[in-house]
């Protein structure tokens, strides 16, 4: 296939458009006689230097069909290790997340119950308990920090954006039949 017209090719058909855009460049300064390596070298960011020079190396060589033999199988075998690798941290990735929650959980909810337990008991608790005792009571009032935070957040909504008077629970007096009292002009 002549270089002219795979670069056509992959300019018509290409979904990136920014490897829409460079192979047309390329296209051109090839038809004006550039060398194909310094047409992809000035499409910064769209082509690595490897491949780059793995081209410049296949022009100079006069073997360009073999230089882009071993790109493709180059681009074939960083693609399979970017899969690999992504696969292999996902696994411990989750299960973070998860001893994370885990650990969270035990720090809000069971541990307090066993604080609560073992001060009825009384006595000196080994450090190890009353360093995990102490974790425990700064993630509940973490927790409740982070809920009065919240909370101030939500007032804070609310002075800014107030309700319609007729619209809140306690607007007022209640009329007896199950409505409200309303202004002078909205009287029933």
């Amino acid at each position: 296939v002549p270089l002219d017209r795979a670069l056509s090719f992959v300019s018509a058909t290409s979904t990136n458009a920014n490897v829409a855009r460079a192979s047309q460049s390329i296209r051109e300064a090839v038809q004006r006689g550039e060398s194909l390596a310094a047409a992809m070298r000035r499409s910064q960011g769209v082509y690595s230097p490897v491949v780059v020079a793995m081209v410049g190396a296949g022009e100079e060589a006069g073997a360009l069909d073999a230089a882009f033999a071993r790109i493709a199988a180059y681009l074939e075998e960083q693609n399979a290790l970017r899969d690999r690798l992504r696969a292999a941290l996902s696994y411990p990735a989750l299960l973070a997340v998860i001893a994370s929650l885990a650990v969270l959980v035990m720090m809000l909810f069971v541990v307090p119950r066993f604080a609560a337990m073992l001060q009825e008991l009384g006595g000196v608790l080994p450090l190890s308990t009353r360093v995990l005792l102490g974790v425990s009571d700064f993630a509940q009032r973490l927790n409740s920090q982070r809920a009065l935070q919240g909370e101030l957040e939500d007032g804070r909504f609310r002075l800014l954006h107030p309700l319609d008077a007729g619209d809140h629970p306690d607007a007022g007096p209640r009329d007896p039949r199950g409505g409200r009292r309303r202004g002078r002009r909205g009287r029933r």
